[in-house]
């Protein structure tokens, strides 16, 4: 590709370093969560409804109905 004087800014972000154990491969390196109990379906749904109506209040968001 020729150069014609332009900059050509850059479309993506750059991949930020990971400064744990962390991967996500064939197997899971979960760093300093390694041995953290996992939230049960009951807890992520009132997690996730918490953040929602946050967001909501904020007018960030626009909470999608429940079927």
């Amino acid at each position: 590709m020729a150069s014609n004087g332009f900059s050509i800014p850059a479309t993506a972000r750059a991949k930020e370093q990971v400064l744990g154990d962390e991967e996500a491969g064939k197997e899971l390196k979960l760093g300093e969560f390694k041995d953290a109990t996992a939230l049960t379906l009951s807890e992520a749904r009132t997690l996730m409804t918490v953040i929602f109506d946050h967001r909501r209040d904020a007018g960030k968001f626009k909470v999608p109905d429940d079927p």
